[in-house]
């Protein structure tokens, strides 16, 4: 994500969505759904946060794309370490 910026938000979102993203110029906007209970806004922040560093923009509108194997490294890689980081937190 060289170059770009992640501004994370939370906000009413549109229908059914936990929650999207979206590109202005070289920043990504994450909007989570403040509607949702904390664990589920949890989950949304990675699964949104990975389409971020998935370079978003070169799948955008392409639903199985958006969601490829290049997604979901992205989302392990992140859903590990925010495991991790609880454990660690937790003791």
């Amino acid at each position: 994500m060289k170059g770009r910026s992640v501004r994370i938000i939370t906000c009413p979102v549109a229908g059914d969505d936990d929650g999207e993203v979206s590109i202005l110029g070289t920043e990504y906007t994450v909007k989570i759904s403040n509607a949702r209970p904390f664990a589920v806004r949890v989950d949304t922040l990675i699964h949104e946060y990975a389409h971020c560093l998935d370079k978003f923009e070169r799948h955008r509108g392409d639903h199985d794309k958006e969601h490829g194997s290049a997604w979901g490294e992205k989302y392990s890689q992140l859903y590990i370490f925010i495991r991790n980081e609880a454990d660690r937190l937790n003791g």
